[in-house]
C-alpha cells in the first residue's frame, strides 16, 4: 500500500515527469520514511505494481505512457483521478459496515473518543447497509468508567498511583498501587496492581469504588507475570493467592451438557465421560465459579472437590430456607 499510494501521488503530479527510475526512487524514499528500509522497490516490483493498478483487480487507473526518446514517463490522463476516490466493492462495503458496528461498542468510553471521529468518516465514506448481520452487546455506561483513561495511561507509561478507595463497608483507604491490568467481567471494570500499602500484594480494585486517583513519585515496579498466570486459572476476577489449582469435576443434565460442550466454562475444560455427561476444569475455586455453578440450577452437580461441593450445598440450603 505504501508503493500504491506513492505511485498514485506521482501519477497525479502535473509538474514533473516521472520515468521508471523516478518512480523507483520515490517508492524507495517512502519505504525509508515509513519502514526504515528501501527493500521491495526493485524495477520489476514497480512494474508489477503498475500492472496491478491498471487491472480490474486493482483500480483500473487511466495511466498514460509518454515516450521521450528511449524512455517513457507516466501520468494519469485524468488529473482528478486518484485511487483513494475509487468506489468500494459490495464486499468491501459489507466488511466495513460490520467493522463499524464492532467499533460502535466502544463509543462513549474514556480513551476511545477518537472512535467517534473515525466512525463519522467511515460512515460518510461508503453507503450504509440496512441489514445488521452481527449485533454485539453494547458496553453500558457504568460508574467508574471515567477512570479508565487515567488508569490506561498509567499502565502504558508505568506510573505509580495513589488511589483513594472506598470498600463496600464504606471504609476509605488510600493505597499506593503499581497498576498492571484493567479487566472487565460481568459488566464491571476492575484494576489489578501491586499494592505496596499491603506488603506488595496484588490488589483487585473495582473501578466503581475508586474515589480519587493521584500520580505518585514512587518508582514503578514491573509485573512479574505471576498475576496473569493466576488470572488464566480462574473464572472471574477474585483471586485467592494462597490457593492452588484444583480439578473441578461437574456433571450436567442431558439438556445442558451439549450447551457446555459448545460453550466451555474455562479453556482447561475436558470431557471425562460423555455417557455420564461429566466434564472437568482445572481452576482456582472462587466466588465467581460458585455463582456460575448456581446459575445452572438443577442442571448441574458438583462431584469434586468435596469442599466446593459442600459450599454449593450450603448455599442451596440457605436458598431453600428462604423459600420455605
Amino acid at each position: 500500500m505504501i508503493r500504491y499510494q506513492t505511485l498514485d501521488r506521482c501519477f497525479r503530479n502535473r509538474h514533473k515527469k516521472y520515468y521508471i527510475d523516478d518512480l523507483i526512487d520515490a517508492c524507495a524514499d517512502a519505504f525509508i520514511k515509513y519502514c526504515g528500509s528501501d527493500k521491495g522497490c526493485s524495477r520489476r516490483t514497480i512494474l508489477n505494481d503498475i500492472d496491478f493498478m491498471e487491472s480490474e483487480a486493482g483500480w483500473s487507473i487511466p495511466l498514460e505512457r509518454h515516450r521521450d526518446g528511449h524512455q517513457v514517463w507516466y501520468r494519469y490522463s485524468d488529473p482528478d483521478f486518484t485511487i483513494n476516490k475509487t468506489l468500494l466493492s459490495d464486499d468491501d462495503v459489507n466488511k466495513l459496515n460490520e467493522a463499524v458496528r464492532l467499533l460502535e461498542r466502544f463509543r462513549g468510553m474514556p480513551c476511545f473518543e477518537w472512535i467517534d471521529d473515525l466512525l463519522v468518516k467511515l460512515q460518510s465514506g461508503f453507503r450504509d447497509s440496512a441489514t445488521t448481520i452481527l449485533d454485539f452487546e453494547q458496553v453500558p455506561a457504568l460508574k467508574g468508567v471515567e477512570h479508565i483513561d487515567r488508569l490506561f495511561n498509567a499502565i502504558l507509561y508505568k506510573q505509580v498511583l495513589e488511589i483513594t478507595y472506598q470498600t463496600y463497608g464504606n471504609h476509605t483507604f488510600t493505597w499506593t498501587i503499581h497498576p498492571y491490568l484493567i479487566k472487565q467481567y460481568n459488566n464491571r471494570w476492575f484494576l489489578f496492581g501491586k499494592n505496596t500499602s499491603k506488603n506488595g500484594a496484588i490488589s483487585n480494585l473495582a473501578l466503581d469504588r475508586i474515589v480519587d486517583i493521584q500520580v505518585s513519585r514512587a518508582t514503578y515496579e514491573e509485573n512479574d507475570g505471576i498475576m496473569q498466570q493466576k488470572l488464566d486459572n480462574i473464572i472471574g476476577v477474585t483471586i485467592d493467592w494462597k490457593a492452588s489449582i484444583q480439578p473441578v469435576r461437574l456433571k450436567f443434565s442431558e439438556n445442558r451438557f451439549q450447551y457446555v460442550l459448545t460453550k466451555p466454562l474455562h479453556p482447561s475444560q475436558t470431557i471425562i465421560s460423555e455417557d455420564e455427561r461429566i466434564i472437568e476444569i482445572s481452576v482456582i475455586p472462587n466466588k465467581e465459579l460458585e455463582a456460575l455453578i448456581l446459575q445452572f440450577g438443577s442442571d448441574i452437580e458438583v462431584l469434586a472437590p468435596v469442599e466446593l461441593r459442600n459450599q454449593i450445598k450450603e448455599k442451596i440450603d440457605k436458598i431453600k430456607a428462604i423459600y420455605k
